[in-house]
């Protein structure tokens, strides 16, 4: 599975758990230096602008964990460094997104 497909398959997880008048989804996600455990915390921005918070659920949650740990052994396999966090911010509108990695 490469980066894009990661990438997109992270953003129908989100669209599928937010609220139906989620306009930004907001995921932070910290992984484990073993990757066996990952915390995330989900926010959306509703069409009032005020943010707000909701469950990923386990099955989401363990389906997240899965991929950014592909993705983040890509990034070391390529030599592009070992991430321990990232923010995937996407546009529910247009389907836009961004992600910022945090390094040690």
């Amino acid at each position: 599975m490469n980066h894009m497909a990661i990438y997109t398959r992270i953003g129908q997880i989100l669209l599928e758990r937010a609220p139906q008048n989620a306009k930004k989804i907001l995921m932070d996600a910290e992984l484990s230096n073993e990757d066996d455990v990952g915390t995330f915390k989900f926010s959306f921005f509703d069409d009032m602008g005020a943010i707000n918070y909701f469950a990923g659920g386990a099955k989401a949650n363990n389906e997240i964990l899965d991929l950014l740990v592909k993705l983040r052994n890509e990034f070391i396999e390529t030599n592009q460094g070992k991430w321990l966090s990232c923010l995937y911010d996407l546009n529910a509108e247009n389907l836009k997104f961004a992600v910022d990695f945090k390094y040690d």
